[in-house]
């Protein structure tokens, strides 16, 4: 179970760390410009229980919003549904959130794409694939995104 753990822990930070940003990270003042899309998906996590993500934004100028969504899926990547959703706006901040399955949901809920409120986590549900989402409203000039987390498997 330890090695499950360390591989899970491992992957995941993998994951986060080596797309950072993708093609929307840019410390060396290019504008960073409006628009929605998806990191790479990553899918050899196994059984994570749980997962915590810490999400850093540092500011440049610009920009109205960026929502980055850790978004999971159960059904192979058909649908996905949002797990942590980091908000940000015009200052720098830095955010950790957690989810796992030892919480769970007191009912049945709709499947959310990019829907989840600001800064929140759903508890309760984790599929074995992860990617992230992001959606951002104006165009940042200066501004990066950094991402690292772990997972773990009791």
């Amino acid at each position: 179970m330890a090695e499950a753990t360390q591989k899970a822990t491992k992957d995941l930070i993998s994951f986060v760390e080596g797309v950072r940003y993708a093609d929307r990270k840019h410390s060396d003042g290019i504008a960073v410009p409006a628009g929605v899309g998806v990191w790479p998906s990553y899918n050899n996590l196994g059984a994570a229980q749980h997962v915590t993500v810490q999400a850093r934004f540092v500011y440049g100028s610009g920009g109205t919003s960026a929502k980055f969504y850790l978004q999971s899926s159960l059904d192979n990547e058909l649908t996905w549904f949002d797990v942590i959703c980091f908000a940000f706006t015009n200052q720098s901040k830095r955010f950790i959130a957690a989810a796992s399955l030892g919480m769970e949901e007191a009912n049945p809920e709709a499947i959310e794409d990019g829907e989840l409120m600001n800064n929140t986590a759903r508890q309760g549900v984790l599929g074995d694939v992860f990617r992230v989402k992001y959606v951002i409203v104006g165009d940042y000039v200066d501004s990066r995104i950094s991402m690292s987390g772990i997972a773990k498997s009791f």
